[in-house]
């Protein structure tokens, strides 16, 4: 079954409690609203996704897709906050190239790789990670192009090539200016 860190599920819970008005979640989602998140315990990941869903629901109509934006907030409380470290000052690409290693922070199943294209182009894959969908690559669009924005990219872009399954890896293509 796959499995990711607790600081990941306490993240969208803050945000789900910052959305001002209750929430609403299946029942089976309750206890992380109302109990205490262990960050340093392993949850199922089905229970992320379904958190993610219910905060996308929750948001105000200000942006067409939640999904990006979701990909962004957790990215910058990621890199901001829990793994500041991570962050290459000044370098994206040095940035972005710690992704492997945070996505095995956070996760008991798939891999993550980069692969430098050019000085400013990188291609990002997600492979062996039954979550790969649709929803799962708008999020990591939003999450990528705020990992290489806060590594000091600026016009950032980021173009899902493919969404991805298990034997299916899912692809980004980044590009910025530094």
């Amino acid at each position: 079954m796959a499995k990711i860190k607790g600081t990941a599920i306490s993240t969208v819970v803050r945000l789900l409690k910052d959305q001002g008005s209750p929430v609403e979640v299946p029942d089976s989602l309750r206890p992380y609203l109302d109990g205490r998140v262990l960050v340093a315990s392993w949850y199922p990941e089905e229970d992320f996704f379904s958190l993610l869903q219910a905060l996308a629901e929750a948001r105000p109509d200000t942006e067409k897709d939640p999904w990006p934006w979701m990909g962004r907030s957790i990215a910058h409380v990621d890199l901001l906050q829990i793994y500041s470290s991570m962050v290459q000052k000044g370098s994206p690409m040095g940035t972005l190239q710690r992704l492997p290693r945070l996505w095995r922070l956070y996760h008991n199943s798939g891999r993550a790789d980069v692969g430098q294209v050019d000085a400013h182009r990188a291609q990002i894959q997600v492979a062996d990670y039954a979550y790969a969908e649709e929803e799962f690559c708008r999020w990591m669009k939003g999450y990528i192009a705020e990992m290489l924005r806060i590594g000091g990219a600026r016009a950032v872009q980021v173009k899902s090539l493919r969404t991805g399954s298990l034997d299916k890896p899912a692809r980004w293509l980044a590009q910025w200016r530094e």
